[in-house]
């Protein structure tokens, strides 16, 4: 969706690299310290952003290259979600989502047709991010032009945070876990080809013959390792890719989907072994844009129906609970698609709950009305306890979608997806 949390990322993670290890790791309420998305985005200031690219027009889509690092902008993340069932029938659903935060802007100018924040042009290409010293694509030193600087392995303006989460539906549990690591020395990272994110031992990553990834991650007695296909063919939202987030020049971001990859693989759960077999969500999106002053998050879904469409909707939310901007893609079962009519819709909580840990309440289910498309959409979180209590708090989890598709003749349609909700506790510094 929008920033996605990773335009957070920068102070945050250079804390945390300040104070702790190269590679930090965390888990529910264990976290250091929490920051909310509207408090750090409300007191960004938009001078931090000179120098790097912004989203401006459409560009041509270039692949493999765009699987890749794009480190002229300053935030970008690469993110999975999925609902598996196991053999015996058991439901869960997973999240593992690599963010990258630049802490400068690249020292050599942007690609051509890019617009800086200064509005330099550009004429190189944008490199790899492997992290591995010494080798073509590791990450430029941190250093300006001019400046004497060691060659170091460890320099790096490229800081990297993932989130991975676990849902075990009909055991009613929900869990969280984090890392930080700075993108050298092999740490983490990110590269086109052959593709491969990781940070530490989670990964994502190109099998041989580049058909499909191998997803691995584990924490405690937790662990998935699966398998995905391509499914559906790559969605491009907004304007052929530029997805605006509101009016103002550059409040937008690059961003592509494949919103139905056929997965299977196994889970490991406190030493049992599960077989497991379902569909995955990739989302994959890059800028350098800011909330606007009175915009405190923003709500995200990513429905699957049963009648083979997607749904992707968003939108940014004022403090006042209202709309500040929204938008969205309606994939058909043949993979076509295009832009959400968004005329008139309404976003209708229905229910609400509180955490016990946080006192944050969040929607518990709502309905979704897009009557320019004749659709209605039912959402009911599946565990209630879906929250993220890390460095940043949030709620992102597995729902239950009923649709009212009149407008396509199908009638009444099940559904499944995943909501992330943002912004919904004010939390104003780190505690």
């Amino acid at each position: 969706m929008t920033s996605r949390l990773s335009t957070l990322l920068a102070p945050l993670l250079a804390l945390a690299l300040a104070c702790s290890p190269p590679d930090r790791h965390a888990s529910g309420p264990a976290a250091a310290g929490r920051l909310s998305v509207s408090a750090s985005l409300g007191a960004s200031d938009s001078s931090d952003l000179e120098g790097f690219a912004t989203a401006i027009e459409p560009r041509t889509f270039i692949f493999p290259q765009d699987l890749g690092p794009h480190p002229a902008f300053k935030t970008e993340w690469w993110y999975w979600i999925g609902h598996l069932r196991a053999q015996d029938g058991r439901r869960f659903g997973y999240q593992l989502t690599f963010f990258r935060s630049a802490l400068a802007p690249p020292p050599t100018p942007r690609p051509k047709g890019e617009a800086s924040t200064t509005g330099a042009p550009s004429q190189r290409s944008e490199p790899d991010q492997s992290g591995a010293p010494g080798t073509p694509g590791a990450p430029a030193e941190l250093s300006e032009p001019g400046e004497l600087s060691e060659p170091s392995s460890w320099r790096t303006r490229q800081l990297y945070m993932a989130h991975f989460a676990l849902t075990d539906v009909d055991g009613a549990d929900f869990r969280s876990f984090e890392r930080f690591s700075r993108g050298a020395a092999g740490l983490s990272g990110a590269r086109s080809d052959p593709f491969r994110v990781w940070l530490d031992d989670w990964s994502v990553q190109a099998t041989e013959s580049g058909e499909q990834w191998l997803l691995r991650a584990a924490e405690g007695s937790i662990q998935i390792e699966l398998t995905l296909e391509p499914g559906k063919p790559r969605v491009l939202h907004g304007d052929r890719g530029l997805s605006r987030k509101g009016e103002a020049s550059g409040a937008a971001s690059y961003y592509y989907s494949r919103t139905r990859m056929p997965t299977r693989g196994h889970l490991i759960l406190g030493g049992e072994v599960l077989d497991v077999e379902g569909s995955s969500w990739f989302d994959r999106e890059w800028s350098t844009s800011l909330l606007a002053p009175d915009e405190v998050g923003w709500d995200w879904l990513g429905a699957q129906l049963d009648d083979g469409r997607e749904l992707m909707f968003f939108r940014l939310r004022r403090r006042d609970g209202t709309s500040a901007w929204v938008d969205g893609t309606l994939i058909e079962a043949d993979g076509g698609s295009r832009a959400l009519a968004t005329q008139g819709v309404e976003f209708t909580r229905r229910n609400s709950w509180t955490s016990p840990e946080t006192g944050i309440t969040y929607p518990a289910g709502f309905r979704l009305e897009l009557p320019a498309e004749q659709l209605s959409l039912e959402v009911v979180p599946l565990v209630p306890d879906q929250e993220l209590r890390l460095s940043f708090v949030y709620w992102e989890g597995v729902v239950a979608i009923s649709c009212s598709c009149s407008g396509s003749g199908s009638g009444s349609v099940a559904g499944r997806g995943f909501l992330e909700m943002t912004g919904y506790g004010e939390r104003a510094s780190l505690r």
